[in-house]
Formats: structure tokens, C-alpha cells, sequence
């Protein structure tokens, strides 16, 4: 398969840059190289390849074959975003909540995750729940908190699963109701 993606890859056709640059940021089929990845994802991104742009960008977000550089990492964020990549909706969401290369906005943040979360992205679901459970970046909205909660379970979030248990554990945004609760 590499030999086949290699060949195409360097004919310029973008599925085969990005999944040569997956085989190599995982190891897939050749000993692991993020620089190399890098540079087959850059390829790929520029031909506007959102997994492309948005595995570029956690390349530079992490400091993995390339310089870590937040503001590479939401540029390639941004680009993937554009297409509703729901992976990099949610990488903006984090750098936005933990101030990695802006300043921290946990309006824009739940704006990014809510987003991701529109998109299916049960981790952003999850930490939507929180936010509106906790008051961070918006009034405290428990009813909000366990839609969200509730959203995120049902794609078998573990994490998010225990939330919505304990929300109707202690009657939080729902009715009380020990049977939900298990």
C-alpha cells in the first residue's frame, strides 16, 4: 500500500498525500516519521484536504515533526473548521478555553465546542454539559447541562455517561430518578 500511495501522492492527488502522511505519523507500513507526516499533510492541506489541515494542525499544536506553533495550529484549525471538521471545531474550542496561543475566551470556546458537538463530536458534547453545569462561559443552565450530558452518553461516552447518572442521581437540569442514575 505505501509504494501504491507514494506513487500517487507524488502525482499530486491529496488522498494519498494525507494517507501517506497518516502512515507515517502513526507507523503504519514504515517506521514512524512526524516529519515526514508533516510534510504529506502539508501538501494535502493546501489542497484545501480538511483531515489534512486538521492532523497539520495538531501537528503544530503538539510540537510533533515540526517546531510547536500554536498559531500554525489554529491557522490549520481555522481551515479544516471552514468544512465543519468536527475534530478541529473542537481543537479551536481547547485553545481558546486553555489560552494556547490567544487569549483565553470561554465564550469562543463553547461557541467551537457547541459547534463540534453540532457536528456528533461526543467529547465536545461532553465538555458542553460542563460548561453550562459549571457557569463557564455561560450562566449556569443545568437543563442545558444534562441535554448535553444526555447527547453524548447515548454515543457511549463513559465520561459523559457518569455525568448524566449523577445528574439524575441528585435531580440536577431532570428529575430525580435512581433508576436513570444506574
Amino acid at each position: 500500500a505505501f509504494k501504491l500511495f507514494r506513487s500517487l501522492a507524488e502525482n499530486g492527488l491529496a488522498d494519498a498525500q494525507y494517507y501517506l502522511g497518516y502512515m507515517y505519523q502513526k507507523g503504519y507500513g514504515v517506521s514512524q516519521d512526524f516529519k515526514s507526516a508533516a510534510r504529506w499533510y502539508k501538501l494535502a492541506a493546501e489542497q484545501e484536504y480538511p483531515s489534512a489541515q486538521h492532523d497539520l494542525g495538531y501537528l503544530y499544536h503538539t510540537g510533533k515533526g515540526v517546531r510547536q506553533n500554536y498559531k500554525n495550529a489554529s491557522k490549520w484549525y481555522k481551515r479544516a473548521s471552514k468544512q465543519n471538521y468536527g475534530l478541529s471545531l473542537h481543537a479551536l474550542g481547547v485553545m481558546h478555553e486553555y489560552g494556547e496561543g490567544v487569549s483565553t475566551n470561554y465564550n469562543k470556546a463553547l461557541k467551537f465546542y457547541i459547534l463540534a458537538g453540532k457536528q456528533g463530536l461526543d467529547v465536545a458534547q461532553n465538555t458542553v454539559g460542563s460548561m453550562y453545569f459549571n457557569g463557564v462561559g455561560v450562566d449556569r443552565d443545568l437543563k442545558q447541562s444534562a441535554k448535553w450530558f444526555g447527547v453524548a452518553a447515548k454515543q457511549g461516552n463513559s465520561v459523559a455517561q457518569s455525568n448524566f447518572g449523577l445528574m439524575h442521581q441528585f435531580g440536577f437540569g431532570v428529575p430525580q430518578n435512581y433508576k436513570e442514575a444506574n
